[in-house]
């Protein structure tokens, strides 16, 4: 993933949950760095499809760390790339 790519990602975790940036770490655990329950991880997924104009897959929500996170993202990106 580039670098401007998460970037966005992790400003739009940062708004949505007010998480202090330090704790945002690749190998953490997602529910824990981020702390967000269902209905809140569903508003952050809605926030990174519009920031970053793409459909993001429910099945991210069960994802361990960020970094899975963070794969699961660009692989959505790639996919929406590709030409119908």
């Amino acid at each position: 993933m580039d670098d401007r790519t998460r970037r966005r990602i992790d400003a739009v975790i940062i708004d949505t949950t007010g998480i202090d940036p330090a704790k945002i770490k690749i190998d953490s655990s997602l529910r824990d760095c981020v702390e967000l329950d269902s209905m809140q991880f569903i508003q952050l997924m809605a926030q990174l499809e519009v920031e970053l104009d793409t459909d993001i897959p429910v099945k991210l929500m069960q994802v361990s760390t960020l970094g899975e996170f963070y794969d699961g993202i660009q692989t959505a990106l790639h996919s929406n790339d590709s030409p119908a």
